[in-house]
């Protein structure tokens, strides 16, 4: 005698390895890790707050009138 199977719950239970698997090839195709975008984002703001930090503070009291200007 052989076992008896839920065919609705066998149906589903195909349907939903399917859905894994294209969900798998879907976050190597097209995502990025949570981490990789943080690492990504912190990197972005750390390298703009060494360029903010070398730039130069201009004002108009700083600078020198030009020829004819006062």
């Amino acid at each position: 005698m052989t076992d008896i199977i839920n065919l609705n719950k066998a149906r589903k239970a195909k349907l939903k390895q399917s859905k894994t698997k294209q969900a798998a090839e879907n976050r190597i195709r097209f995502g990025t890790s949570v981490k990789a975008r943080e690492a990504a984002s912190r990197e972005r703001e750390r390298q703009m707050a060494q360029v903010d930090g070398h730039r130069l503070a201009t004002t108009v009291e700083n600078q020198k009138p030009v020829d004819g200007e006062q």
